[in-house]
């Protein structure tokens, strides 16, 4: 039976918080008593007689305490000087004697059921660990504490009780004594070491605890752990069976599964990293069917070795994403994470396709490593930085970094604020190891309205597109953005190569270009217009569809060694109210026109170097003023420089031949100054001068020193022809025909009558045509023939 005064005592032990009592009461249940007691402690200490002698003494009442749990007992005789049938101070029991050593277990109980009695004292304990037996009384209970504060049983029904981990020591899994429970289970986990398995148990602290041998089930409660540590965590991510092992939606352990997002708390401020435990990326999944898969607040937390699924379709971007941050900076405690041996994969979408999401998103100022070895395929957006984040994508060889097919941008970092998202995307080795490719609009693209304290960087990378449909431009800088270019290939895509673009003053985007090349663009290679200024020092731009480099609107072009060739339109067209000032011009085959300066543009270019264009080689129009310093022509399909409308051009030093018509033409009322030019082998005139055209071909002072015509290398019709209403040009100390070195030839000043045409037309075999008081050739380098 059991004994009531227990229960009612009971009772009377919670109401005053007397610690222990809990775990001897026979009618409350073992295992709840067991955990809630904490070790026990003897709180019935009584107060003493007042020292008096024991004739003479009055009785003292019991301790109050003692008194409430006890019945009314009645007082000693005058001469005992203590409450007989109660305990002593010293925990011995009032007798008409006196106090009383006691000397059994059944004496204590019966004054109190919680003592026992230890070495003549009763003391506060339902079991004697000291003893054999204990007193314990259900199957497995362990009596713990010690003699001096007495003992508690303790009874798990289904597993081995203990006191500490002596007991458990014998077994094979659960070798630790685990407190306040009182029975074997896990070890704990090393410090910064979670892990979590299909097979695991969570919020259970004898069979779930996160350690190796007892894995949470949940990801989530890994995380919950994780962020109340003290020092960095790394949450590993067990594999179960043969096939992948998957968390979160349709998780492979059965429910419970973690729910999407699986949040990382703001709360946590040390790093938290989660790793794949398997032999391939592919053996890990973590999938997703909500707003995200991964939703990050809190700074330094990483990925590796794993695949992350979202699965939540949606159109214009409404899908479910892969990782979205929303974290602060890294921190000292806790730096910034890194995302490598990852693939983050979803469905291609667009704004009318359903697709999933953005694979990562960075809505915060955390920046976090993405890659080597990170795969991004399918979604809507890529990488999709939208706070002050500056993210760095790396790759290398061995484990390089792709992102493809998503419906919009591959990379976007745009913001309408003074917030100025950023990317340092780059490979570590030198090579081309990051691939951005079949992007559903732009490959990269950098907008922001306040400008940066550093520019962006792309370096040794491929931005490549291989199937078909959509536009699609390979990077564009707009609004503030600065943006540095260095190793880049851009190839096949179905728009512009690269897109620089503002639209006022206000907002001038800066772009670097170094070593970059464009290849087979269906639009324009590169196009630079409105209020932007490109640096470049090696373009490239190859089998354009359209206009290889087109700078126009108000932008500035600096720098040099721009190459266009086999381009279907212009090579370099230069329009606008631009400015530029480049060093190192070649245009190779394929152009319509291999040079096109026109609008209000100003500027100089040196080194140009322009063959095989299919019509004209260089033109200057409309309000332009050009300088060309150093220019090699060579088989233009129709002229080789051509000067028209109200444009002007200073032809410092060339070498224009082969030309299939003219080598220069001027016409119109625009402005040639020429000098130390040579055009020769052209299939018309070497240099023709028609309309308006001011034509200053030297003057006293500053000689022409021009090239018309060699008895061996003439043009197939005039050397010079004026045709002009404009000044009469003065081609002073020019070369001409040579091999006649008769005295008349020698004398500046008149022109022999042989040497010159009075027809209205330019006439074949003539050095000059002209009339006779239009033109004066002034110290000839050389005889007429």
């Amino acid at each position: 039976m059991k004994d009531t005064r227990c229960a009612t005592a009971y009772c009377a032990v919670i109401a005053l918080g007397i610690a222990g009592f809990v775990a001897g009461c026979n009618d409350v249940p073992l295992d709840e008593a067991a955990d809630a007691a904490p070790p026990l402690v003897d709180s019935t200490a009584e107060t003493s007689a007042d020292g008096a002698p024991e004739d003479v003494g009055a009785d003292t009442p019991a301790d109050a305490t003692e008194t409430s749990l006890e019945d009314a007992e009645p007082d000693a005789p005058a001469d005992v000087g203590c409450s007989l049938g109660s305990f002593c101070a010293d925990g011995t029991i009032c007798t008409a004697k006196g106090c009383t050593a006691c000397a059994n277990d059944d004496e204590c109980i019966a004054i109190f059921p919680m003592r026992r009695c230890y070495s003549g004292q009763c003391k506060l304990g339902n079991c004697k660990p000291a003893a054999t037996p204990t007193g314990c009384t259900a199957p497995d209970a362990v009596c713990c504490e010690t003699e001096t504060t007495g003992g508690t049983c303790f009874s798990r029904a289904g597993e081995t009780s203990c006191c500490d981990d002596t007991a458990c020591a014998g077994l094979t899994k659960f070798t630790k004594c685990v407190l306040p429970q009182r029975a074997c289970g896990c070890p704990p986990p090393p410090a910064g070491e979670l892990h979590v398995s299909p097979s695991g148990i969570d919020a259970n602290p004898l069979r779930g605890n996160g350690s190796a041998a007892c894995p949470f089930k949940t990801i989530a409660e890994a995380v919950t752990v994780a962020s109340t540590a003290t020092v960095g965590t790394t949450i590993q991510l067990h594999v179960s069976g043969t096939g992948p092992t998957i968390y979160g939606t349709g998780c492979t352990g059965g429910s419970p599964c973690d729910s999407s997002p699986i949040y990382v708390p703001s709360t946590a401020t040390r790093s938290i990293t989660f790793a794949g435990k398997g032999a391939t990326l592919a053996d890990v999944v973590v999938a997703g069917d909500g707003v995200s898969v991964f939703d990050v607040r809190s700074p330094g937390v990483g990925f590796t070795n794993l695949t992350i699924e979202p699965k939540r379709t949606g159109t214009s971007g409404s899908g479910g994403h892969g990782i979205f941050y929303s974290a602060p900076a890294g921190t000292t405690d806790a730096p910034e994470g890194a995302i490598t041996k990852v693939v983050v994969r979803g469905e291609y979408g667009t704004s009318v396709v359903a697709g999933t999401g953005t694979a990562i998103v960075l809505n915060g100022a955390a920046s976090p490593t993405l890659g080597p070895a990170l795969t991004l395929d399918g979604g809507f957006l890529g990488v999709n930085i939208v706070g002050p984040a500056r993210p760095t994508i790396v790759g290398s060889t061995a484990q390089p970094v792709l992102i493809t097919t998503f419906g919009d941008n591959c990379i976007r970092a745009n913001s309408t604020t003074a917030t100025v998202p950023g990317f340092d995307i780059k490979s570590s080795d030198g090579t081309k190891a990051v691939t951005i490719r079949d992007c559903g609009s732009r490959a990269v693209s950098l907008d922001t309205a306040a400008v940066p304290t550093t520019p962006s960087k792309i370096t040794n990378a491929v931005i490549r597109k291989t199937s078909a449909g959509g536009s699609f431009d390979g990077i564009v800088l707009r609004t503030a953005g600065l943006l540095n270019l260095e190793n880049v290939d851009v190839i096949n895509v179905n728009g512009r190569g690269l897109v620089v673009d503002a639209g006022s003053t206000a907002s001038r985007p800066t772009l670097g270009v170094k070593n970059v090349v464009v290849t087979a663009p269906a639009g324009v290679g590169a196009l630079f217009q409105g209020y932007g200024t490109v640096n470049v020092a090696g373009l490239v731009v190859a089998s354009s569809a359209s206009i290889g480099v087109q700078l126009t609107g108000f932008a500035a072009l600096t720098g040099g060694t721009i190459e266009a060739k086999d381009s279907a339109g212009v090579g370099v067209s230069i329009s606008g109210s631009t400015t530029f000032t480049l060093d190192g011009v070649k245009i190779v085959a394929g152009a319509s026109t291999g040079i096109n300066v026109l609008g209000s543009a100003v500027g100089t270019l040196k080194n140009v170097d322009v063959r095989d264009t299919l019509s004209v080689g260089m033109a200057v129009q409309g309000l332009a003023q050009a300088t060309v310093d150093t220019l090699v022509m060579r088989n233009a399909q129709s002229y080789g420089v051509r000067v028209l409308e109200n444009a002007q051009l200073t032809l410092l030093r060339g070498d224009v031949r082969d030309s299939l018509l003219d080598g220069v033409r001027c016409e119109g009322t625009t402005t040639l100054k020429m000098r130390r030019t040579t055009t020769l082998l052209n299939k018309a005139n070497g240099t023709v001068i028609l309309g308006a055209c001011e034509a200053d071909l030297g003057v006293t002072g500053d000689a022409g020193l021009n090239v018309f015509n060699k008895t061996s290398l003439k043009n197939a019709t005039s050397g010079l022809c004026f045709l002009g209403t404009g000044a009469r040009p003065t081609p002073s100390s020019s070369t001409f025909g040579c091999g006649n070195t008769a005295a008349p030839c020698t004398t500046p000043g008149a022109v022999p009558a042989t040497f010159l045409s009075t027809a209205t037309s330019c006439t074949a075999g003539r050095d000059v045509t002209a009339a006779t008081t239009m033109l004066t050739i002034t110290a000839p380098s050389c005889c007429f023939d």
